[in-house]
């Protein structure tokens, strides 16, 4: 048998443990340091999704814009409800031009004013999209604490973004207002059900540029519109805040106004509400957009994160404190001799 001295095998389980110690140490440091690893959760995108004006194209529409699924039509065949107010050659495409906020602010909610309507029922939001003409009378758009339609409380829309750059959400509180009338076109339904051809809010994001696509239908349940389907089409730059974690976006009511960051989009509105010229398209707006607003994989960039040096030293102490351990030390044993 052979006899490994008790003094040898101590120091070698010493340098065993100091090795594998090493990178939990790196890790119990950067941990404390609040470097933690990234994660594969959507992030919350909090901010303002500038839209990009609706365009008539030879056989149908870009940027921001509706179209109404009559009863029993699908989404991708229709039939579709033909808007004779619209400015495109294909009308059943209704164009969109953003509000005085820009479009779609996450977080918060824009609710209607007091009084919603005028006297011939046009519709006075005009805060996510400017009020466009629906056979005669003109409808916008709003997000209310309390759907409007149903008299249910809705959480503030929210938007999430995953390490991809798919897009989903909930933007149940989302109503169209005409003709002294409210329509929930929310996804899903301020119940949480998707009803018949209601689709989940789906999209892209480009975290370098902000540039951003968000889809989605929603099913009229009762009134005068009852199983006609909404189908939205939003397009534009995310400006935002910094990104939050998926329980912020439905807390408290935060102010709600113009981006912060001085590019908000301003069109200007031609007849019948339909959008025609703006001062920036998306292109603009993705380099205007604010670099606190980048994801990073699923994380957002914000907090302190530690320097590579840091990182580098920590490994290598741990390293060398093993390779200290490993190499024989000069000692007396009982008979003269060194170890």
């Amino acid at each position: 048998m052979v006899n490994i001295p008790m003094a040898r095998t101590s120091r070698l389980r010493r340098a065993f443990v100091a090795v594998g110690a090493a990178p939990a140490l790196a890790l119990l440091v950067l941990s404390v340091l609040g470097a933690g690893p990234a994660t594969a959760a959507g992030t919350n995108l909090v901010g303002t999704f500038a839209l990009t004006p609706g365009a008539c194209q030879s056989s149908a529409a870009s940027g921001t814009y509706f179209r109404m699924v009559q009863p029993s039509g699908t989404v991708a065949n229709g039939p579709f409800v033909s808007n004779g107010d619209s400015t495109c050659a294909d009308k059943t495409y209704t164009l969109l031009a953003p509000g005085s906020d820009g479009g779609l602010v996450t977080g918060g909610y824009q609710p209607a004013p007091s009084p919603a309507f005028d006297a011939q029922g046009n519709s006075l939001s005009k805060r996510i999209v400017v009020p466009a003409v629906f056979f005669g009378v003109k409808f916008s758009i709003s997000t209310d604490p309390k759907d409007r339609q149903s008299g249910v409380d809705v959480t503030a829309p929210a938007i999430q973004v995953d390490p991809s750059g798919k897009l989903t959400g909930d933007l149940r509180a989302w109503e169209a207002t005409w003709n002294k009338q409210n329509f929930n076109q929310g996804a899903p339904k301020p119940d949480g059900s998707t009803p018949q051809l209601t689709t989940p809010v789906h999209g892209t994001y480009n975290a370098t540029t902000g540039a951003f696509l968000l889809e989605w239908t929603s099913t009229i349940v009762g009134g005068p519109f009852n199983e006609f389907t909404g189908s939205w089409h939003l397009a534009g730059t995310f400006r935002g805040g910094a990104a939050a974690s998926p329980a912020a976006a439905t807390q408290g009511t935060p102010n709600v106004g113009r981006p912060s960051q001085g590019g908000a989009v301003v069109a200007t509105g031609a007849a019948g509400g339909q959008a025609t010229t703006a001062t920036t398209d998306a292109s603009t707006n993705a380099e205007a957009a604010p670099r606190s607003a980048k994801v990073v994989g699923a994380v957002s960039e914000k907090g302190w994160k530690p320097p590579a040096w840091l990182i580098v030293v920590t490994a290598i102490v741990g390293v060398g404190a093993a390779l200290a351990l490993l190499l024989p030390a000069q000692r007396a044993t009982s008979d003269g001799t060194t170890e």
